[in-house]
């Protein structure tokens, strides 16, 4: 309860953490906290830095280019921590020991892994994904541009996107002594003995032979016709679509009065083309007998049954031959190919159930379609999903426990697995409720997840989607909506705070920072000198959060770069940014009389030699100005302690100590107010306990005029 003293009331201490947007707000709610950071004790420090993740050594900063993404992750059971950046037309990976970035995907003059030109401008888009797989990592540019894959060492393209062109085969037709014939390989002229093949190859195994009653030697080739198609096979074990048919390998029917059980075939597929670059091997897939069986598939030709490739991964496990003797028999023919499509070009993607689901496809918007266990840019159409039955575009996909969520613009869905266990469904959890900005997504600690919207920020908390951004309604109308999509948030484990970068009044970069505190369930912001395109945390010990965009000095001018957000280093001087607490309308508890507040005492930790402004404003005007300003140092002038970055170490009578609390009082004058408010800001670092107010009450309760006493 508030003490009263010789008829004045003085409050409880006020700790002002979070910022409302309603009309009237508690004494711990504010009307605006900006540019501060809630402590693990519950103060507000105001932000610091930010720093560049790669200083100048010397040579200056790292020319970047335009930000469009940025990712960081542990591989290798922990060994080897990557951090990727795409900016301008390429996509870097940081080798610190040599202080730079390499080029990882780029255009041939910037000397990359994979050479591919991506658009560089700042045209509105989403921030480039990143999807983390338990060998590597999926980097998907917007702008309807293809997919790639890294494991820590190579990149290559994710999947395949063309069809293999078609083979060539070469059966034993009549012909001469160059090509097969209907006694062998080749001809016998080459001095082999009647129905024998070439010495590595011994006798054919194909076709269907049948012995007659004349002799036992003696009987029927039966007619047989075959057909040959093949995959490629990458280095990670991503499958390319089947190629198209080989023409079709036959014979007519043979009779031999000798030697029949030597007289089956042997084929010779050629025009095997090569994969593009990553591709390992390639997975030969032939028909059986198709006149003496009753199928007509493809069945991979296992290494097992050839000539030397016993126990191979693929059937030809090179990416340089072009040609394959087939001398595998039907009955080793077992196992039918994937029937894999072409990867699309797409958007979105994450990893639930063991794959890697995509959506926001080109030219099917509101198409999911899910990737095979392990092989993360293989995908058939066995699991192809529409969340949305009317073909609504999917605007965001993040994996959660139990399944994943998949966005629309206006609604939101959860994907299971089906009754049976053996498919996968969707089901809606908000026919209203939709995310705008993908890079928005994130989980908090406490297992919810929170997005953006089109109009403000939502939270699934396991069972439902609920708006949790009442308190900023108003401030969130002055977006610039047509960029909104572009906006990125992510979870700062240091601060506890999840912050979302987005662009404000008609900007066309992410210059304004919604915060959500997930204890307080309240918001605070941050504007000034940072527009961040993408963000990331590290997943290492140091859990810095890093943003990828540009930063102003202290000259004002904005730099291009990778960032560490509040942090600070001696190389670069960023521009000063004032933290500004702003409280509600308040009053003491006697709410329905007019008072005067006389003293405002506030509590401070000793943290720089700067000072602090004071405003008092009354009766619900702001636009009218302040009635009574003050000026405070941020330190205890009864006790002037050692301050970092004024006393010099190693003189005279220098220590570290810990930031001890004090307070300072100051005397406002606000005659017979109905409300006051308080508005406190500085441009020196600080950090900020609470406040205490003394005032003295009046009885006459009738109102009175703004600006008379």
């Amino acid at each position: 309860m508030p003490a009263i003293d010789n008829g004045k009331i003085a409050s409880d201490l006020a700790v002002i953490r979070v910022e409302s947007d309603k009309l009237i707000t508690p004494l711990e709610v504010g009307s605006e906290v900006e540019n501060f950071t809630l402590t693990s004790e519950g103060t507000l420090l105001s932000v610091n830095g930010p720093a560049p993740y790669l200083p100048d050594y010397g040579g200056g900063f790292f020319a970047y280019g335009n930000a469009h993404g940025i990712f960081h992750a542990v591989l290798d059971n922990g060994n080897q921590d990557v951090l990727l950046a795409h900016t301008a037309t390429s996509v870097r990976v940081f080798q610190g020991w040599n202080r730079t970035w390499a080029n990882l995907i780029g255009p041939s003059g910037a000397s990359p892994q994979v050479i591919y030109t991506m658009p560089d401008d700042t045209a509105c888009r989403y921030p480039t994904q990143f999807v983390l797989c338990p060998n590597g990592i999926v980097i998907i540019p917007q702008e309807n541009l293809r997919a790639f894959f890294y494991n820590g060492t190579i990149c290559t393209p994710l999947g395949y996107d063309q069809i293999p062109s078609a083979p060539t085969g070469r059966g034993p037709e009549t012909g001469g002594t160059d090509t097969p014939n209907n006694i062998g390989y080749f001809g016998n002229t080459g001095g082999y003995a009647l129905g024998d093949l070439h010495v590595d190859f011994k006798d054919g195994r194909l076709g269907f032979v049948e012995s007659t009653e004349a002799a036992a030697s003696s009987g029927n080739i039966h007619p047989s016709a075959y057909y040959m198609q093949y995959q490629w096979l990458d280095i990670f074990g991503n499958l390319s679509a089947l190629s198209g048919q080989s023409n079709m390998v036959s014979w007519a029917k043979e009779t031999r009065a000798v030697d029949v059980d030597h007289a089956r075939k042997e084929i010779l597929w050629s025009n095997i083309e090569h994969g593009r670059n990553g591709t390992v091997g390639r997975i030969l897939c032939r028909s059986k007998d198709i006149r003496n069986y009753s199928t007509t598939q493809s069945f991979i030709l296992s290494g097992n049954a050839g000539t030397g490739t016993s126990g191979s991964f693929a059937t030809l496990p090179d990416n340089a031959s072009t040609k394959f003797p087939d001398n595998v028999p039907d009955e080793s023919l077992i196992i039918n190919p994937p029937a894999v499509v072409p990867i699309p070009i797409f958007k979105l993607a994450c990893m639930a159930f063991g794959r890697l689901w995509i959506g926001a496809l080109k030219g099917n918007q509101g198409l999911v379609k899910a990737s095979m266990i392990g092989r993360y840019g293989t995908f058939t159409d066995d699991y192809d999903i529409y969340p949305d039955p009317s073909g609504g575009e999917i605007t965001g996909m993040w994996a959660v426990q139990g399944g994943a969520l998949f966005f629309t613009i206006s609604s939101t869905f959860l994907l299971t697995v089906s009754n049976d266990g053996l498919r996968f469904r969707t089901v809606p959890i908000s026919l209203t409720s939709g995310c705008i900005a993908p890079d928005s997504i994130q989980n908090l600690p406490d297992g919810r997840v929170i997005w953006m919207g089109r109009d403000g920020f939502y939270m699934f908390d396991g069972q439902s989607v609920s708006y949790i951004s009442e308190d900023i309604r108003e401030t969130f109308k002055k977006v610039n909506f047509a960029r909104l999509l572009q906006s990125t948030g992510r979870y700062d484990p240091n601060t506890r705070e999840y912050r979302c970068f987005c662009p404000m009044n008609g900007v066309i970069f992410n210059d304004y920072c919604f915060i959500f505190n997930p204890i307080l369930n309240g918001w605070t912001h941050r504007q000034a000198s940072e527009r961040y395109q993408s963000l990331c945390v590290t997943k290492d010990h140091r859990q810095y959060m890093l943003g990828c965009g540009q930063v102003a000095d202290s000259a004002g001018t904005y730099t291009n770069g990778v960032w560490v957000l509040d942090h600070s280093n001696g190389s670069y001087n960023p521009a000063s940014r004032t933290a500004v607490l702003q409280t509600g309308w308040i009053r003491n508890t006697i709410s329905d009389k007019r008072g005067s507040p006389k003293q405002v005492r506030i509590w401070i930790r000793n943290t720089t030699s700067g000072s602090m402004t004071v405003d008092v404003y009354r009766d619900w005007s702001v636009a009218g100005g302040a009635v009574d300003s003050k000026a405070i140092t941020l330190y205890s002038p009864e006790q002037n302690p050692p301050l970092y970055g004024t006393v010099v170490l190693g003189t005279a009578d220098t220590y570290w100590v810990r930031k001890y609390p004090h307070w300072q009082e100051i005397f406002i004058y606000v005659p017979s107010c109905e409300v006051f408010k308080l508005r406190l800001s500085s441009a020196s670092r600080f950090e900020l306990i609470g406040f205490k107010v003394t005032e003295t009450p009046h009885g006459n309760s009738g109102r009175m005029p703004l600006g008379t006493t």
